[in-house]
């Protein structure tokens, strides 16, 4: 795990700041009625600071989606390559094709011993 300097910190800063402002003012006024102009202002920043993180309004409103599945998938995803795969407790690997209830209530999933092949 590396550890952020204080410059990095304000550019990740910065850059989350501008997202937001982006996704904030796009709700507000629709996509088309909100300048590069407008969010830099909102972050109390120049426009030609915007374009040193995004290229577009869009890539900011994108950027903070992207950064928030990267969120989960680094909170849920690590998983080790042996771990033991998620397996229904009376019916063997689940079926996500099949709808829940069909043949009976849904049942959880939990983790059941692996044996490597």
């Amino acid at each position: 795990m590396s550890v952020e300097g204080l410059r990095e910190r304000k550019k990740r800063a910065t850059r989350i700041a501008l997202s937001w402002a982006a996704i904030r003012l796009c709700v507000e006024r629709g996509l088309d009625n909100v300048r590069v102009e407008d969010i830099a202002a909102e972050v109390g920043v120049s426009s030609r600071t915007f374009n040193n993180y995004f290229s577009s309004k869009s890539e900011a409103i994108a950027f903070r989606h992207l950064e928030r599945a990267r969120q989960i998938a680094e909170e849920h995803g690590h998983r080790p390559l042996d771990a033991r795969p998620l397996r229904r407790p009376d019916h063997g690997p689940a079926d996500r094709r099949t709808p829940a209830g069909v043949g009976g209530a849904a049942r959880p999933l939990t983790r059941t011993p692996h044996t490597p092949q």
